[in-house]
């Protein structure tokens, strides 16, 4: 017979931890895909917002493609794309990009 906080309790409450910690990466996925449909930009685009706004930092592209896993000229690339959608707002008082589509 075990004792409670035992081993059996143990791999329980890891297994259950485990099961959040899948839970949660998965809703993060979904997030960021709907994020990026929302956008109408690229999953690597909203990894490198979070990035970008996560970091205490300011990050040039060398460092940002690091953190993606991307050459440092894709993240020259993946900048100057993101630099060129100045968000605006729109008469109904909606945060819109460049080209009109809402923003969160």
């Amino acid at each position: 017979m075990s004792t409670p906080g035992g081993p059996p309790e143990a791999a329980r409450v890891a297994r259950e931890i485990g099961l959040a910690v899948r839970a949660l990466v998965l809703t993060d996925r979904e997030m960021q895909t709907a994020l990026a449909r929302r956008l109408g930009v690229g999953l690597t685009d909203v990894r490198a917002m979070e990035e970008l706004v996560a970091s205490p930092d300011v990050l040039g592209p060398v460092e940002l493609g690091n953190r993606l896993g991307i050459r440092s000229a894709s993240a020259t690339v993946l900048v100057d794309r993101l630099g060129r959608r100045p968000a605006t707002w729109s008469a109904a008082g909606t945060r819109t990009t460049g080209g009109g589509s809402p923003c969160i």
